[in-house]
């Protein structure tokens, strides 16, 4: 480490036949909290085994107990904490696994949601009264482990010198630990990721300081323009589709982006529309009536009235192509007539409405690895409305979560 010996323990994904080696060291070492790089399969290639038990289950490795105690889903990681012992021994310790499930082999995820990984894991380890040493580990426990070693080195060098010398960093770990940053485009996202969390370094604030801060003015500024991109909410690995809301001649693709990407919440930041404008509804407002989009048959099964601007559809999605109807629940605010919302509450309500049903869909351990399913939010241009409910339903969420504020991360996870 930059001002630490023996700082970190950067190893190989556990097999089947290393486990037990791997939680002795773990005990051995008094390991405290390990960084997870890799998900268990990725294309066709096993990169590690699932060497730990799930929540409320407990395994023997070699001679180590280990009790899974808790998981908790965020958006790119999983955080699961574990009860630690030797077999039949009384003393036991908490262990805590960080798990970053979005970052592609022998390549480099955003540097913000590297950068929320990485602080998340450094406020925690850093305090403890003696910190251990972070066990880091990806597939061969070079490449990722590498460079998110090199930002940590780098991060903590500069809060106490002010200085970073990359190349340096780089350089001492290879001479530690070969291929240590294993690729170009790595090495380059180390640069990224420095520049990410040095800018962001004072953007968290903790809940309860936040009105401190709250009145002070910010710049507005220009919204993010691209239309039909996807990032993920702070809680969970919930995709989400950000798009326009569609013109006549593109209904039909609408449902296909439901239909593609298994899309069971469609979230329109739209008014409700009379004349010829109604024509481009794609879904009928009437209960028992069904629409037909080319292939696909939209029936409306239910419609209530959630707010004064605030209302709920529950759709049933057919299609030539399936055996089965798809359940959509479109919710529906047409309060939002200038810069900002009309009323805050409403936005509250629709924001508590799809974490509800976000928490339905990932609340379950067993499900923890698998792709979640898929939210449509769309406003007349695809951006300005969208761009702006996203973020604040990120910090809402992390501060249900961590108690802590980061408006401008939130941002940056919508711009980028």
């Amino acid at each position: 480490g930059y001002s630490q010996d023996k700082a970190y323990i950067a190893a190989q994904g556990p097999k089947t036949r290393t486990v037990g080696d791997f939680w002795r060291m773990v005990w051995q070492e008094e390991i405290t909290h390990i960084i997870m790089l890799t998900k268990l399969t990725e294309g066709e290639k096993n990169k590690c085994v699932e060497y730990w038990p799930r929540k409320g289950k407990r395994c023997k490795y070699s001679s180590i107990d280990v009790t899974g105690l808790d998981a908790e889903q965020r958006a790119d990681y999983v955080i699961r904490t574990f009860d630690v012992k030797r077999t039949g021994g009384t003393s036991s310790r908490h262990v805590t696994q960080y798990h970053y499930v979005t970052w592609p082999d022998h390549s480099a995820p955003t540097a913000t949601a590297l950068v929320d990984f990485w602080r998340t894991v450094t406020t925690s380890h850093r305090n403890q009264q003696s910190p251990s040493p972070l066990l880091v580990h990806c597939s061969a426990g070079v490449g990722r482990s590498g460079t998110f070693i090199a930002l940590d080195i780098a991060m903590d060098g500069a809060q106490k010198e002010s200085e970073i010398d990359i190349f340096a960093i780089v350089q001492r770990m290879r001479e530690d630990r070969v291929n240590m940053v294993q690729t170009k485009s790595q090495y380059r996202f180390v640069h990224e990721a420095i520049l990410e969390a040095y800018t962001s370094r004072h953007t968290r604030l903790a809940l309860i300081a936040f009105n401190s801060f709250f009145p002070r003015a910010i710049d507005p500024t220009t919204a993010n323009d691209r239309v039909d991109s996807e990032y993920k909410t702070f809680f969970s690995r919930l995709g989400c589709i950000v798009t326009q809301l569609p013109l006549y001649h593109t209904m039909i693709d609408i449902w296909r982006l439901v239909d593609g990407n298994d899309v069971t919440t469609i979230v329109s930041l739209g008014a409700e529309v009379d004349g010829p404008e109604a024509e481009c509804c794609y879904w009928p407002r009437q209960e028992g009536q069904s629409k037909e989009f080319g292939p696909f048959t939209v029936t409306l099964s239910s419609k209530a009235i959630l707010g004064q601007h605030l209302t709920s559809f529950m759709l049933s999605l057919q299609s030539q192509s399936s055996s089965y109807d798809r359940e959509v629940y479109v919710l529906q605010y047409s309060g939002w007539t200038h810069e900002v919302p009309d009323s805050t509450p409403d936005i509250l309500h629709l924001v508590d409405l799809i974490n509800a049903r976000a928490r339905r869909d990932v609340d379950d351990e067993d499900d923890e690895d698998n792709e979640e399913n898929t939210v449509i939010v769309q406003c007349f241009d695809g951006a300005t409305k969208s761009g702006l409910f996203r973020a604040i339903c990120d910090v809402i969420s992390r501060m249900t979560y961590d108690s802590d504020v980061d408006v401008y991360m939130a941002a940056r996870h919508v711009q980028i």
